[in-house]
């Protein structure tokens, strides 16, 4: 595989006028609040951020220029946003202001906005009847735009869970329900099972046919995909997997866009030592691929001898190397895309590591791998890498190899050609420069031509209490 000079990078760096920062950027009362997943793009140059701000949280329309355009709080707790037809939905409940104390939900609000920031309806939409966790989730298309809200109702109570089983049980579920919701918000019961008491809860979505893919793991230690239709399994595919000595498991995934039968799932889990496995399974065909990176220290060094460095230097950090996970996993035309990153570990302060970014055949073996240049946080715990892909390309965003540098780095991938095809230096924002804030990977807004990128100040020590707030900056991604 060829390996870079430091002459490109250099020379690009020389160049970086191609990426400028825009006059706009400000710092906000808020920070982002939950996962990526919230975010909604409403035009070409708007997006919907989750956020939260003290004892709120809510909404914000953000636009290309990192402008503020409005914002609807919540009284209570946000569970999720999506687009609900030409309108945004935001779900909460009001019993939990602390969203790490994992309360009994008892009912479910909605908070209707219109694009201006006009709310036009507050409402409960259900009760849960639950006595244990349940946990709320939306369930919305590759648009964003709602299809069912889901409820889990798991075994995990304050009062009974015994200490160091508190994730586990609340992984364990009892039973389903999930609801669709008409134009008022009033709710429909569309499905409602019971869950086999030995299995565990990793993720759900629906396909936009409205089947419901559901993974769980089992104490036969087979790891399962299940296709449900109708409030009943249509459709079952399982990869022997032994999970059961895992406190906690990274998984990611993705369905086929354009072809729904298709899901790729990337996990990272401990059997005698780290492993990430990469599975494609077809509900249509019943095939099932997999392929396994045992994290040792020849596998570190082979992924760098074998890998092309989008930046100046190659380097996985050694002794963070057990911390990489899968952090996303796409389709793209007839390739696969892995992204995996080291985002946090032992230790207090910041760290230089590349990040992974795999274009694999379907056959899921490695056309080649790339080097991201990055620096992590280890207590701030948040990715520092944000990507799209585009157009035939990868872009990423992350921290410069320095902290306190004044720049971001911006780089660029061309996965026809398969090489990197820009790294540049980006300015941070007047305020975020000399202050040792970091990017919010999980929070970058990806427009057109230009990115907004959030800095958030990181926590000073391990038992730092922080209350976050942004600093936003806009770029041009045009060359």
């Amino acid at each position: 595989m060829k390996t870079c000079t430091l002459i490109f990078p250099l020379l690009l760096f020389a160049s970086a006028n191609a990426q400028t920062l825009l006059d706009a950027s400000h710092e906000t009362n808020w920070y982002m609040e939950g996962d990526k997943e919230n975010i909604l793009y409403m035009s070409d140059n708007e997006a919907i951020l989750p956020i939260r701000q003290k004892k709120a949280s809510g909404i914000a329309m953000i636009d290309e220029q990192a402008n503020e355009k409005w914002k609807a709080l919540v009284d209570g707790y946000m569970l999720g946003a999506c687009k609900f037809k030409n309108n945004i939905l935001v779900i909460y409940e009001k019993n939990n202001n602390n969203p790490r104390s994992f309360s009994t939900i008892t009912e479910v609000f909605g908070m209707l906005v219109d694009p201006s920031g006009k709310t036009i309806s507050n409402k409960s939409i259900l009760e849960t009847e639950a006595k244990n966790y349940v946990a709320v989730k939306l369930l919305k298309d590759q648009q964003g735009q709602f299809k069912q809200l889901l409820l889990r109702y798991t075994k995990w109570t304050i009062k009974n869970d015994p200490v160091g089983r508190k994730m586990q049980s609340l992984a364990l579920t009892e039973k389903i329900r999930s609801f669709t919701l008409a134009d008022d918000l009033s709710a429909t019961e569309v499905a409602n099972f019971g869950v086999n008491p030995d299995v565990v809860y990793f993720n759900s979505m629906v396909a936009d046919n409205n089947d419901l893919l559901i993974f769980w793991f089992n104490k036969n230690a087979t790891f399962v995909l299940e296709q449900f239709r109708d409030g009943s399994v249509n459709n079952r595919l399982s990869v022997p997997l032994d999970l059961s000595k895992n406190s906690g498991v990274s998984v990611v995934w993705s369905v086929n866009k354009n072809n729904p039968s298709e899901i790729l799932c990337a996990l990272k889990y401990y059997e005698k030592k780290y492993i990430i496995k990469t599975i494609l399974l077809n509900l249509e065909t019943r095939e099932v691929k997999s392929i396994d990176e045992e994290l040792t220290g020849a596998y570190r060094k082979k992924i760098e001898d074998e890998s092309e460095v989008v930046g100046s230097k190659k380097h996985i950090l050694p002794s963070f190397f057990e911390d990489l996970s899968p952090v996303g996993i796409e389709f793209y035309n007839d390739q696969i895309i892995v992204v995996k990153e080291i985002r946090a570990g032992v230790g207090n302060g910041g760290y230089s590591s590349n990040a992974v970014i795999s274009v694999l055949n379907r056959d899921l073996s490695v056309q080649k791998s790339f080097l991201a240049e990055k620096e992590f946080n280890s207590v701030l715990s948040i990715p520092v890498l944000s990507y799209r892909i585009a157009d035939d390309k990868l872009q990423f965003i992350s921290n410069n190899k320095k902290l306190n540098s004044g720049k971001l780095v911006f780089g660029e991938i061309d996965l026809k050609q398969l090489k990197w095809t820009r790294i540049v230096g980006v300015k941070r924002a007047k305020g975020a420069e000399s202050s040792g804030k970091v990017l919010d990977g999980s929070a970058v807004l990806w427009f057109a031509n230009q990115a907004v990128v959030p800095h958030v100040q990181p926590p000073t020590g391990i038992y730092t209490i922080a209350v976050f707030t942004y600093f936003l900056q806009a770029m041009t991604l045009d060359q």
